[in-house]
C-alpha cells in the first residue's frame, strides 16, 4: 500500500471476492484492491476526487458517487481546498481551519446496509464519519479497515454494540511518526483473514 507503507505487514496476503472502498478519494486503496479482489465497489462524494477516481477504474471497479454514512437520504458535504479532507462534518477532527469556513455542497448519502453488498473486506476513511458508517453496516461481518480519525473509542463502541470484537481479532495500528489521527483499527469478520496475524490485542 503505497499510502500507508506501515500497514503492509498486516494486509498483504488480503485476497477475496469483493471489497468496499468507503472514501475512496482517488483510488489509491481502490486500485490496490482491483488486482487482489473479483470486484470493487468504491463510493466518494467529493466531486474532484470522484472524476480521478472513475477516470483511472478498472472494469472490476463500480464507482460511486455518493457519501456513506448512518442514513439514507440528502446530505451537505463540507468541502475543503484538499478533496482528502472533504467531510459529512461540520469540523474536520483534525483540519487546520474550521470546515464551516469552507462551502457545503449537497450530497447523496447511503448506508452500508441499503447498499445490500454482502463484502469480504470494507475500508472505511471518511474524515470523521467512522463511527457514523459503522452504525449503518450490515450484519454480515466483513473484515474491516477503519482510519479512526480521534473516533477510535466510538468506533469500538459501534462495533462492540453490533457484535463484533467477542472472540475476533482486533488491531490497532498507530503510524510510525505517531501523526494525530492516523490510527487504523483492524478488525475480523466471519470470513476471517491472515492466520498469521495470530497474536495480536
Amino acid at each position: 500500500m503505497t499510502t500507508e507503507p506501515w500497514l503492509e505487514p498486516f494486509i498483504r496476503d488480503i485476497r477475496g471476492v469483493l471489497f468496499l472502498d468507503v472514501g475512496a478519494n482517488v483510488g489509491t486503496w481502490t486500485h490496490w484492491a482491483s488486482s487482489r479482489f473479483t470486484c470493487v465497489h468504491a463510493y466518494e462524494p467529493d466531486p474532484r476526487a470522484f472524476e480521478k477516481l472513475e477516470s483511472s477504474a478498472k472494469c472490476n471497479v463500480v464507482c460511486h458517487c455518493v457519501a456513506v454514512s448512518d442514513f439514507v437520504g440528502d446530505g451537505a458535504l463540507c468541502v475543503h481546498p484538499s478533496p482528502e479532507q472533504s467531510t459529512l462534518l461540520e469540523d474536520h477532527p483534525f483540519g487546520d481551519e474550521h470546515s464551516a469556513s469552507f462551502k457545503t455542497i449537497p450530497a447523496i448519502t447511503t448506508t452500508l446496509e441499503a447498499e445490500h453488498l454482502r463484502a469480504d473486506w470494507i475500508k472505511i476513511d471518511v474524515e470523521g464519519g467512522e463511527a457514523a458508517v459503522c452504525r449503518g453496516l450490515p450484519d454480515c461481518y466483513a473484515n474491516l479497515l477503519i482510519e479512526c480519525h480521534g473516533t477510535l473509542e466510538e468506533v469500538k463502541d459501534v462495533l462492540r454494540a453490533k457484535g463484533y470484537f467477542g472472540k475476533k481479532l482486533a488491531i490497532v495500528v498507530e503510524h510510525p511518526l505517531g501523526i494525530k489521527g492516523h490510527e487504523w483499527l483492524i478488525v475480523e469478520g466471519l470470513s476471517g483473514w491472515n492466520p498469521e496475524l495470530g497474536g495480536a490485542t
